[in-house]
């Protein structure tokens, strides 16, 4: 998968942005205000089997390449 929309929960709002550079690591977004290296941030992506929600810590942020989130919970994918 290569692009597609993420929902990304930051108290009781909701967000969705678009979603790059998806991997069983994580994943990347455009450069947007108000995150934080190392803030844990619960996500919900859309398949078209379903649902996926899980919790995601935000490990690089750039203006020029974006925010790059890592899975908290990377044995789901083992």
């Amino acid at each position: 998968m290569n692009e597609s929309e993420i929902k990304i929960k930051i108290g009781d709002k909701t967000f969705v942005y678009a979603m790059q550079d998806l991997s069983a690591g994580g994943f990347r977004i455009d450069y947007v205000e108000g995150f934080s290296v190392g803030q844990i941030v619960d996500v919900i992506i859309d398949f078209d089997c379903g649902q996926f929600a899980t919790q995601t810590k935000v490990i690089w942020q750039n203006k020029d390449k974006g925010i790059g989130f890592e899975f908290v919970d990377t044995e789901l994918f083992s």
